[in-house]
């Protein structure tokens, strides 16, 4: 299936008021009976439920406020008036009159009279409220006077809205008969409560005050059918129309969101930014075609030539492979919506489009639709632009190691495909990830394994919304199964949720976010986790360590067991050295069996901690007596060493752990602050072993400040 971009340009021209009422001479009609009110009329264009009525309408039914002297909105009566064909307003279901003591009255009206009228207690001031439809046109008079003797003579509507009508046509006959029809046209955002407050009867002011609720919904365009949209730029097809709110601030443009689908794709969707102004028509002008482009809306010139579009250009590709070639190009934004683009790469396989806040998730080649998508997970920085490089093959679509610069055994990772090539190709020996990726809570399947020799470096990018899923009671889990004598350095891991909620025992399942199982020379450094974790056997870092070391690591995400237990750090310490980590997150262990839970590390058996600290509240559930818990450690097993030099806060856990007397409460006594001549609390870049620590803190009077990393 073909999808298409959408390059929407518009024309601006007046739009007509409706006005009711001209002087007596002029249209008089068949003149008043006695005192009666009744106005005479000249209806022009206006828009409701079906389309614009046309002078030979079949009548207008609007509300009016009545306030004769001395009353008010409070006093005053809520009357329906109705514009006949012969263009006289009236009042019904019985007239109204002109009191026969010649005073005055005063009337405001509107349009529709569906509007919900509000009379305030205070009788200074009313409402009237209406819900845009879309279809409905919403206009509003001056407060007007009259009497017998001087009768009113004619009043104005005054538009509200903005009005759009949409055109559309393909640019060939190819592209009409890949996506067919026009289906639906729906304006994001733009369904509001609409809010009339009526001019106070006591002051000179004639005219209501206008304003529009901040809850918003779609507009559905209204479609004119059937209808069979035209090919080529001087055959366009009028689709429909729609009414919506001005923009709130004349001086700044605001975003028109738009979503077309249609009877073979979809959806499509485009953007424009534009001064929307209270009674003024807007043509749209939707272009169908298989090219990227920028969106672009201007007035519409006198010689009837629309102008170039423009807009930002956010995002460049540049994909070896795939030169010549048109891609599928997936964004996302922010609430999960998807949106497709089609882009033609040139003949150097480059490419530009806008992209604004959303996530480009995928691409694929129109050529290659049966073979999977190659998925992106790139978004725009503050500052700079998206630039997405990739090697391709264009046989098979797969996605190919870029070496750095002619250095084949050192590849660099800019794109979730690649991080996802882990999984199937070791030759080089150096990854390095030099984009942060977005994984936009795609399932994420745990990479098997980080081989010996082989080393992940994050470049300090992050990763966000990491989401794993399974009900699995088996096997390793996290963005890596395993580290066999492999190293993780200064990647972070930014958002995400895992849920493993089968995963327990001692040794057969474990769940941490960077490995479920860390053996052999493994070594995960400088990293950091703050996607939250549940299952049976899990912690923020590594389930499992039987081999090497975590330095400089922190967890500030909130770790959940249901079963074994839980560590902040790791749940289960076989082997290795933990050194100069720290948590922060909230560790839990709910259940009634046997359990382990920690700050740092939740079942120690064997290895050394030294050099960390846990600031983390560890929170016991359920009824289980056998347990050991710990700020520190849980469990502490004839195999493992003393803890050295480690700090817990005294809100985190009464006590550092079992057999720890050597893990000191952060305090201001001598003693109870980490200090540069402690092993391995020294200041440094992280470069020499044991200078780890950007600061130290202090407990400044109560209020501490803890010690940070050299990546913080």
């Amino acid at each position: 299936m073909k999808k298409n971009i959408l390059i929407l340009l518009s024309v601006l021209s007046s739009f007509c008021w409706l006005t009711i009422g001209c002087s007596e001479q002029e249209n008089e009609g068949p003149g008043y009976d006695g005192d009666e009110i009744r106005i005479a009329t000249n209806i022009l264009a206006v828009t409701r439920g079906g389309g614009v009525i046309n002078p030979s309408h079949n009548g207008l039914e609007v509300g009016f406020v009545r306030l004769d002297e001395g009353k008010n909105y409070a006093t005053g009566r809520k009357l329906t008036g109705s514009v006949s064909t012969t263009d006289i307003l009236t009042f019904t279901p019985s007239p109204e009159y002109y009191p026969s003591n010649g005073s005055g009255v005063r009337l405001i009206g509107w349009y529709p009279n569906t509007g919900e009228f509000s009379g305030s207690s205070s009788s200074e001031s009313a409402t009237v409220k209406f819900d845009i439809d879309g279809s409905t046109d919403i206009m509003v008079t001056d407060l007007v006077s009259g009497s017998g003797s001087n009768p009113v003579r004619g009043i104005t509507f005054n538009h509200v809205l903005s009005q759009v009508v949409v055109q559309a046509y393909y640019e060939n006959s190819g592209t009409k008969e890949a996506l067919g029809s026009i289906s639906s046209v729906t304006i994001v955002d733009k369904s509001q409560e609409c809010v009339l407050t009526l001019p106070d009867p006591n002051t000179d002011d004639k005219d209501a005050d206008i304003s529009f609720g901040v809850e918003k919904e779609d507009l559905l365009l209204e479609l004119i059918t059937p209808l069979d949209i035209g090919i080529g730029s001087s055959n366009p097809t009028t689709c429909g129309y729609v009414m919506f709110a001005p923009t709130p601030t004349q001086d700044i443009s605001e975003e028109l969101n738009m979503v077309v689908t249609t009877e073979k794709a979809g959806p499509l969707y485009a953007k424009i930014s534009y001064k929307f102004e209270a009674g003024k028509k807007y043509e749209i002008t939707l272009k169908f075609n298989a090219l990227g482009a920028t969106i672009g809306i201007e007035e519409w010139e006198d010689n009837g030539v629309y102008p170039s579009p423009v807009d930002a250009i956010d995002t460049d590709f540049h994909i070896e492979g795939y030169e010549n070639k048109i891609i599928v190009v997936t964004l996302v934004d922010e609430v999960a919506v998807e949106k497709v683009v089609l882009l033609r790469l040139n003949s150097s396989g480059e490419g530009s489009i806008a992209i604004g806040n959303c996530v480009v998730k995928s691409i694929q080649a129109v050529d290659g639709l049966d073979f999977p998508k190659i998925l992106i997970g790139r978004k725009k920085s503050e500052t700079e632009k998206v630039e997405i490089n990739l090697t391709v093959d264009a046989a098979n679509h797969e996605v190919q190691w870029r070496p750095e610069a002619e250095d084949v055994t050192t590849v660099v990772i800019s794109t979730v495909a690649e991080m996802q090539r882990l999984s199937i190709n070791f030759a080089p020996t150096l990854y390095k990830l030099v984009e942060d990726l977005d994984l936009k809570n795609q399932e994420w399947v745990p990479i098997v394994t980080l081989p010996s020799g082989k080393t992940l470096d994050g470049g300090h990018h992050n990763i966000h919304n990491l989401k794993i899923t399974s009900p699995s009671t088996t096997g390793f889990w996290g963005l890596f199964a395993m580290c066999d004598g492999s190293t993780i350095k200064d990647l972070h891991i930014a958002s995400g949720e895992i849920n493993v909620t089968g995963a327990g025992g001692s040794t057969s399942a474990f769940v941490g976010t960077f490995a479920g199982l860390m053996s052999g020379d493994s070594h995960i450094i400088g990293c950091s986790n703050r996607a939250t974790v549940l299952s049976k056997s899990c912690a923020g870092i590594c389930g499992s360590l039987d081999g090497g070391t975590i330095v400089a690591c922190v967890n500030y995400a909130n770790i959940t067991s249901e079963g074994a237990g839980t560590g902040g750090i790791c749940y289960y310490q076989q082997a290795g050295t933990i050194e100069a980590c720290y948590n922060t997150g909230t560790i839990t262990s709910t259940t009634s069996g046997t359990y382990y839970c920690a700050g740092i590390t939740g079942r120690f058996s064997k290895g050394t901690i030294t050099s960390c600290y846990n600031t983390g509240r560890i929170v016991k559930q359920g009824n289980s007596t056998n347990t050991a818990i710990g700020a520190i450690n849980g469990s502490f097993s004839s195999g493992a060493s003393p803890t050295i030099n480690c700090f817990y806060s005294a809100d985190s856990y009464t006590s550092a752990g079992t057999s720890n007397t050597s893990s000191k409460v952060f305090s201001a006594d001598e003693g109870g602050w980490p200090s540069e001549s402690l092993t391995n609390w020294g200041i440094g870049d992280g470069t020499t072993s044991g200078y780890y620590w950007k600061s130290l803190g202090g407990w400044n009077g109560g209020s501490p400040q803890y010690p940070e990393l050299y990546w913080e």
